[in-house]
């Protein structure tokens, strides 16, 4: 198996993406930074937050991962690369992708929050995870966590945007309009209303009782998320790889 060919490929398929999604980033931070010194010296002074940048990173992940995985697919099998190669490669890229960007997120919020300290106060950084646990980021040990946390969520993100596209590879073109339309309506219109008139909403109740649980947000157990994000990328991944195995070359 030639896995470091197919891992190289897919590497540099996604290597210019993520440096225009950071350009972007530093572009949007100086964007505000400027605006903000600049009104302070006017004697205008406004005071605003930017958090969670690392949001967008994880946006970020979810729709280059959906754009992962025919091109790609068909490209390397054309070359003699097989499925079990491809997907040992997507595995690394994946898992490689998510540890550059969580440490350069945790350098650029680092970097960001010391910029933002000349501001008296008016400009203020923050993380997803700061917003999301009551972290102390004076300790050495938070930030070791909060990288963990972006890893594994970024691993996580990654691998639902690749499980997306591969359904969506093998589905026909009356399955993807079905699900496309399906999924939401059902989701989103037909259980909330049913739920709503059979139980009082106590499913939906339970539900957000174990979203709560499964990442630890209102006991503050940032543990938790990260063993669900874990198993959710072990589960996806596993199921990518079902779908794989049996998946067409299509034109």
């Amino acid at each position: 198996m030639n896995i470091l060919a197919s891992y190289r490929y897919q590497m540099e398929d996604n290597k210019k993406g993520v440096g225009v999604y950071y350009l972007v980033i530093a572009c949007v931070f100086a964007f505000f930074f400027i605006m903000t010194l600049l009104l302070d010296t006017l004697g205008d002074p406004v005071s605003g937050q930017l958090g969670g940048f690392d949001f967008a990173t994880i946006i970020f992940l979810f729709v280059a991962s959906l754009n992962s995985f025919k091109e790609n697919f068909g490209m390397l099998l054309q070359n003699g690369i097989s499925r079990k190669t491809l997907f040992y490669g997507r595995l690394l890229t994946s898992v490689s992708i998510a540890f550059v960007m969580a440490i350069i997120d945790k350098l650029l919020l680092l970097a960001f929050k010391a910029l933002s300290s000349s501001t008296d106060g008016n400009l203020v950084c923050s993380s997803l995870f700061e917003q999301a646990y009551q972290f102390n980021n004076d300790q050495l040990s938070t930030h070791f966590i909060s990288f963990l946390l972006s890893l594994l969520l970024y691993m996580t993100i990654s691998s639902i945007g690749y499980f997306i596209t591969i359904l969506y590879y093998r589905l026909g073109k009356s399955g993807k309009i079905a699900v496309s339309v399906a999924l939401p309506v059902g989701l989103f219109m037909v259980f909330p209303l049913l739920d709503y008139i059979l139980t009082r909403g106590r499913i939906s109740a339970r539900i957000s009782i174990l979203i709560d649980t499964a990442f630890g947000l209102s006991t503050n157990r940032p543990g938790n998320a990260m063993i669900t994000c874990l198993l959710l990328f072990i589960l996806l991944s596993l199921i990518s790889w079902l779908m794989i195995k049996r998946a067409a070359i299509k034109e």
